[in-house]
């Protein structure tokens, strides 16, 4: 949010827009539940901090609006018409049968194929995710077989113009995808060490350890954990 409002700033400060005029976005938190169980405890800031009881009521409050992806109407999430409805009903299939999630993926494309005329950037971001969640939800050789397919129809394998720029861009996707797949697994590895050793876990310890990017910090966590006899000794 601080970083929204830091750019809103510098915007108007660029603009030499008077102090008086100022007036920040209001900013609306949500959170993408994709899970299959009912999750009803809301996310805030005092999570990630360790603060004792007399200064919670310091810590900025906001409400957060849930969406329960999978529990929700996939009719209800293209009806607006708005190409990320589609990509929320993609996500809504990553655990289906891969004839069914590739159907739904050929569907999307569809939907937004109109981005790819009038903005190119964002209908780029639309197909880089949908390939991502295909190299991470599914098995190696799903995965790729799939996003392969995907990539024939929108064109990545052609040689028209601006193609070999494009196989650039998905060969970043790729090796992006690759190394973030290596970042979950890391910290799925010390997620479940960590409840082997202590027990079930603090949301606030599984929060922490899943905004950790290091892949080093999180083996080093999992090495430490050979001889920490608690969380508090892991910073956890």
């Amino acid at each position: 949010m601080v970083e929204i409002w830091q750019a809103q700033r510098k915007e108007w400060q660029r603009q030499k827009k008077p102090m008086g005029e100022w007036r920040f976005f209001p900013i609306i938190p949500v959170v993408l539940y994709t899970g299959e169980e009912t999750w009803n405890s809301q996310p805030g800031l005092e999570l990630l901090m360790d603060l004792p009881e007399e200064l919670r009521g310091f810590v900025p409050q906001f409400e957060t609006l849930m969406l329960r992806l999978k529990q929700s109407d996939p009719a209800e999430l293209t009806a607006p018409g708005h190409p990320f409805g589609w990509l929320l009903k993609v996500i809504q299939k990553e655990n289906a049968p891969a004839e069914e999630l590739e159907a739904v993926i050929k569907e999307a494309i569809e939907q937004i194929e109109i981005l790819a005329e009038e903005d190119r950037e964002e209908w780029q971001r639309l197909i880089q995710y949908i390939l991502l969640l295909l190299l991470h939800r599914r098995s190696p050789t799903e995965g790729e077989a799939i996003s392969g397919r995907i990539c024939e129809r929108i064109g990545l394998q052609g040689h028209g113009e601006g193609s070999e720029m494009e196989q650039t861009w998905y060969q970043s996707v790729v090796a992006e995808g690759f190394e973030k797949g290596q970042v979950d697994a890391a910290q799925r590895r010390l997620l479940e060490l960590l409840d082997e050793k202590f027990g079930p876990l603090p949301e606030a310890t599984e929060i922490r350890v899943r905004a950790m990017r290091d892949r080093s910090e999180l083996d080093g966590l999992s090495r430490r954990l050979l001889h920490a006899s608690s969380l508090q000794e892991l910073d956890l």
